[in-house]
């Protein structure tokens, strides 16, 4: 149920474009997330938007919960807590750091 939530949440928020790295990027990475996205994109070299924003949600959560954040009941959103926030960090560092495809 939490996976379909999330998978729809993503595709209603940007179709599936292919992301890759920016060679030589403007900067280095300086938040979370963006330091997760380019360590996926070393691992992958390209990879579905879509993809990317549900695997660094997971990731994020998961770093949350191990920090000890189940406490606070964070369990009861799972990954669909950091998509909003991974989609606009992507969004943010397009043409910088990585490069997200045009929309068709």
């Amino acid at each position: 149920m939490l996976g379909k939530l999330i998978s729809s949440r993503i595709k209603a928020k940007a179709p599936d474009r292919k992301v890759r790295l920016v060679k030589p990027s403007l900067r280095e990475p300086s938040t979370a997330v963006e330091r997760s996205v380019i360590a996926t994109l070393n691992e992958v070299d390209t990879i579905a938007f879509g993809s990317l924003v549900k695997r660094i949600a997971r990731d994020l959560y998961s770093e949350e919960v191990t920090m000890g954040a189940g406490i606070l009941d964070i369990g009861l959103f799972g990954p669909d807590l950091f998509v909003d926030d991974v989609t606009a960090e992507l969004k943010a560092g397009n043409g910088i750091l990585w490069s997200i495809e045009s929309s068709r």
